[in-house]
């Protein structure tokens, strides 16, 4: 079963987004949501599954959370713009001196639009002597400089905690 809060907070994450909320890109969003019938007003058997229902199990949809949700106008999630800006001078400072003993560095890369913030990211990183760990939408998953496969290296059991000892992440 999906969890209805967990359906609550897809939904606003999908109207945040197509508001431009959270990457001052507004527009159209894709919810793909798999039911197990097609949407109908009345609740009923689900076809193929004797004994199961369309209908929502109390469960779900009857809890303290749940009650307070429903009774206000506002959204289940709140999502907070994010801000482009450099830190101040002491945290760039520490950083430096950080790179310059040899400390290891990882540099988280999320969405680039341009090549050039793609070449700029690489070039940070590389003079910090860090470690890349690049999202998928910044541009950098296949530049030399990426280690590759980051998400499942982090999902994986494999990599335990002890293995990954950082000084800074950027």
């Amino acid at each position: 079963e999906y969890s209805l809060m967990a359906l609550l907070g897809d939904i606003d994450l999908a109207v945040a987004q197509s508001k431009g909320q959270l990457n001052f890109h507004p527009g159209p969003v894709h919810l793909n949501f798999c039911f197990r019938e097609n949407l109908a007003p009345d609740a009923g058997p689900v076809r193929g599954a004797p004994g199961k229902s369309s209908q929502w199990d109390k469960a779900y949809v009857d809890f303290g959370a749940m009650h307070r949700w429903a009774s206000s106008s506002e959204p289940r999630s709140r999502y907070i713009r994010p801000e482009a800006k450099l830190p101040d001078g002491q945290v760039l400072e520490d950083l430096v001196a950080l790179a310059q003993r040899g400390a290891r560095i990882l540099v988280l890369v999320g969405t680039l639009k341009t090549p050039e913030e793609v070449l700029l990211a690489e070039d940070i990183a590389s003079r910090l002597g860090a470690a890349v760990f690049a999202d998928i939408t910044s541009g950098l998953r296949q530049r030399p400089s990426a280690v590759h496969c980051s998400d499942q290296l982090l999902n994986s059991e494999l990599l335990a905690s002890h293995l990954l000892q950082l000084d800074a992440i950027v």
